[in-house]
């Protein structure tokens, strides 16, 4: 599972949606709330709505745009998309082509040639400035251009760290797995 630094509300909202402040309305937990309260948890952490005290009516904005708007529509997408998924044919189709990738034409994929420092640092810069600039033109209207910068900076850092991006992929796959194929006990 995550590592305790890496732990924070939206991750124990997200394994158990009745502990999530969002999840309860009115008393009655609410399926919406299962999707929307990670991201919202994620936006307000992500681009520092929770500590400044001057950004609590972007905060709440974002959670209420958030849960009334794109709950449903979040819910329905991943439900549709996982139904779709599961399908039989589409995983013969999902494993052929991984075995085309790995295998092409029934042969090895020969090895690709290493990246220069050079060529990886103007990747990197690139990357940087392309979410930059993507960041803060979607979200300044309703965050704040300084909170997208920043939010945008904190992302990409967060990208460049090669174990907490396998540590992010092993979770996502141990989470797919536990719901692919839950343990009886």
């Amino acid at each position: 599972m995550l590592p305790q630094a890496l732990k924070s509300s939206w991750a124990k909202d997200w394994t158990d949606p009745s502990s999530s402040s969002l999840a309860q309305q009115g008393g009655e937990e609410t399926a919406v709330s299962i999707f929307t309260a990670p991201i919202c948890d994620l936006f307000v952490e992500l681009f520092d709505l929770k500590e400044n005290k001057n950004n609590w009516l972007r905060r709440q904005a974002i959670v209420v745009i958030l849960q009334q708007l794109l709950g449903s529509t979040i819910e329905r997408k991943v439900r549709d998309t996982l139904r779709g998924s599961l399908q039989s044919d589409n995983i013969d189709k999902a494993l052929l082509s991984f075995q085309e990738m790995l295998f092409p034409d029934g042969e090895r994929r020969p090895p690709s040639e290493p990246r220069t420092e050079a060529e990886k640092h103007e990747t990197k810069i690139g990357a940087s400035k392309k979410l930059g600039m993507l960041i803060p033109d979607v979200a300044a209207n309703m965050i704040g251009r300084g909170n997208a910068r920043r939010g945008a900076r904190r992302v990409f850092g967060a990208l460049q760290d090669k174990r907490l991006n396998q540590q992010l992929i092993l979770c996502v796959f141990d989470e797919i797995f536990d719901l692919l194929f839950p343990a009886d006990g």
